[in-house]
């Protein structure tokens, strides 16, 4: 066999596959080692993402702005610029007003709290004392609880002081990366002011390396999980600030100690999906036993009140069934999630195994198609993961919209003859 026969064999195909099996194979043979020089590598461009994620995250607010406010102003390029600039200036104002108003009710409540643990501590174990004298006059005996109670107390007191230490390492951990997140914020502002020309660049490679219908597939794929992330980002954190204000405005009503530093906690841990509502509870229910024991069954009900509301009513409007991903594959990628990269993992776990469910649905909804196999279960589970319809709809629509976006970006470059040959 000629040399010029063995080229034109499947050998090639053979031999890439053969080593990206090895090269796999090695990987989770050494799955810790891969994962710490991803860690490595990553850390590396921190600041790189630091800026990309605060310009994503700050871009719906740069589009209202871009939509409401500023509509009236004929020259796109300085309507563009007035809203990145305007969404800065609100941004900075929040940062402002959190740095000088909330952080130092913050440390003056944790202080006060540390300094006066002792104290909570023995007023919780005066409170048991009570309840246990109250059940006596009721023929109840709560002798039981006095034992397993105290040790729990003792516990949690031993738990914080041994901590103390680790907490105050963690903040200075966070004031050591403050410069990765100013040259992350540096990053941003240049991300935001050439968004656009970033764009263009983006899809005129993507046009270069594929061909026409891969790339009307290709980028309408990203723009729906680009849909999806965007949605889950924005609803969760207004889902957040609602449940903090929430729980700031009953306690402030009621009275409780820590009213900042606790509605803090139970919005930040909403962020989390599943478990993040419970372990804000517990943590807020923990510190008024110490400091206020005779709060903690009314902050519990009004607690498990509101995460009822939020779970039938808030989020359903918020992410009007976007995601449609469920609850166990949300709970497995949490976990997974977890392991891989900490608390970063546990934020982006639902958006990412939204995207893997659009990729699966997608996936089969061809296999269906060139089979002629219509699922009336397939439609509706990808109309509950935010679908307008049918994947043929979809795709037109999608293609429509992208040759229309492909044309006028091309228009700015040569005529549209020009642009239809590009494709």
């Amino acid at each position: 066999m000629s040399f010029k026969d063995l080229k034109t064999r499947s050998w090639i195909t053979i031999t890439l596959g053969a080593c990206i099996t090895v090269l796999f194979y090695v990987a989770l043979s050494n799955l810790t080692s891969v994962l710490t020089a991803i860690r490595a590598f990553l850390g590396l461009l921190s600041p790189v993402i630091y800026g990309i994620v605060l310009a994503y995250l700050l871009t719906p607010l740069v589009n209202f702005l871009y939509v409401k406010a500023f509509k009236k102003v004929k020259n796109e390029n300085a309507r563009l610029q007035l809203s990145n600039l305007f969404a800065i200036i609100i941004v900075l104002i929040v940062l402002f007003w959190m740095m000088s108003g909330l952080v130092p009710q913050l440390v003056d409540s944790i202080t006060t709290f540390f300094l006066n643990l002792n104290t909570y501590t023995q007023t919780a174990q005066n409170a048991l004392k009570y309840i246990i004298e109250e059940g006596q006059k009721y023929n109840l005996d709560l002798d039981m609880l006095n034992g397993p109670s105290s040790d729990l107390l003792h516990s949690v007191v031993s738990f914080i002081s041994d901590n103390s230490s680790r907490i105050a390492h963690g903040s200075l951990s966070l004031t050591s990366n403050a410069l990765d997140w100013g040259l992350g914020l540096v990053l941003m502002l240049y991300f935001l002011a050439y968004k656009a020309a970033l764009i263009k660049g983006y899809h005129r490679l993507l046009r270069a390396m594929m061909k026409k219908d891969t790339y009307i597939k290709v980028t309408g794929f990203l723009s729906e999980c680009n849909q999806i992330a965007k949605t889950y980002i924005v609803s969760d954190i207004i889902d957040g600030m609602i449940i903090l204000m929430a729980t700031f405005v009953f306690m402030t009503i009621m009275k409780m100690p820590y009213a900042m530093v606790i509605s803090l906690v139970v919005g930040v841990t909403n962020l989390l999906p599943t478990f993040g509502p419970f372990i804000g509870g517990i943590v807020g229910g923990v510190v008024l036993l110490f400091a206020e024991p005779q709060s903690v069954i009314p902050f519990a009900i009004f607690i498990t009140i509101l995460q009822q509301m939020d779970g039938y009513i808030i989020k359903p409007r918020l992410f009007g069934g976007a995601l449609g991903v469920p609850g166990i594959w949300i709970t497995v990628a949490i976990v997974v999630g977890a392991k891989l990269f900490g608390f970063v993992g546990v934020l982006v776990a639902t958006p990412v195994v939204a995207i893997i469910q659009l990729i699966i649905l997608r996936t089969l909804e061809k296999k269906e198609a060139e089979k002629g196999i219509v699922n009336a279960e397939a439609a509706a589970v990808a109309g509950a993961a935010g679908q307008t319809g049918a994947s043929a709809y979809v795709e037109a629509k999608e293609a429509a919209e992208v040759t229309a976006e492909v044309t006028a970006e091309a228009g700015t470059v040569g005529s549209s003859e020009k642009a239809g040959s590009d494709i």
